[in-house]
């Protein structure tokens, strides 16, 4: 069993996608306002990617797998609706025929690969806790499935109650505040129970700062800020 490892700041300019990404990874990404758009950018402008990725994109409308490069991904979703539609017209796209509520489950048992999983997350100045961001649905099922899981904290994202990210990976706290990204390594596969949501409790706050959470990073990657 590997040691747990608290997560420390790793600054995005170093965060590299070709490095981090093997050959034929499935991605899923978070989707509407949910989508880490800095990170998807990020990814979608990277160089010397592997061969035969994949990116699951559910409802995008932010229209950022448009920059990638012809021939790096293949898409998917459950459906072509806002920009995924306009996706599907310049890269090849594959429709999961599943009811929306079974695409939680399907990407836990496999039948949708999900390797990297980048999604958002607001943080509560409070309590210093993270916060699976707005339009997270399966995007906790698809966290436990991942190898590697690359959250944003997006500043202006909303707190949603039921989504604290240390309960999603199961750490006694969320990382300490940065601006860059953090990471956590592994220590066994993610358990399948499913966390209760209780009611939404929304609320901005201009002092959540940006940042990544990763887990599944090798200790040599991260350096403290």
């Amino acid at each position: 069993m590997s040691r747990r490892v608290e997560p420390q700041a790793v600054p995005l300019a170093t965060l590299d996608f070709a490095t981090l990404l093997r050959a034929g990874d499935g991605i899923v990404i978070g989707q509407m306002a949910g989508e880490p758009l800095e990170l998807c950018e990020h990814l979608f402008a990277a160089t010397g990617l592997p061969s035969g990725l994949s990116a699951f994109v559910g409802g995008n409308i932010s229209g950022s797998p448009l920059a990638a490069r012809p021939g790096s991904f293949r898409f998917s979703s459950y459906g072509a609706l806002f920009r995924t539609a306009e996706i599907g017209r310049h890269a090849p796209l594959d429709i999961y025929p599943l009811h929306y509520s079974r695409i939680g489950s399907a990407i836990a048992a496999g039948d949708v690969p999900c390797d990297v999983v980048l999604m958002q997350a607001a943080r509560d100045e409070t309590s210093g806790q993270l916060y699976a961001g707005a339009g997270r649905n399966y995007m906790f099922e698809a966290a436990r499935r991942a190898r590697l899981v690359v959250v944003e904290v997006n500043r202006h994202a909303p707190i949603v109650a039921g989504g604290e990210m240390h309960r999603l990976l199961r750490v006694a706290k969320s990382p300490p505040t940065c601006r860059s990204t953090c990471w956590l390594k592994a220590i066994a596969p993610w358990p399948s129970k499913r966390i209760r949501q209780p009611g939404r409790k929304r609320r901005r706050s201009p002092h959540m700062l940006p940042g990544w959470w990763l887990k599944g990073l090798p200790c040599k990657s991260a350096s403290v800020h």
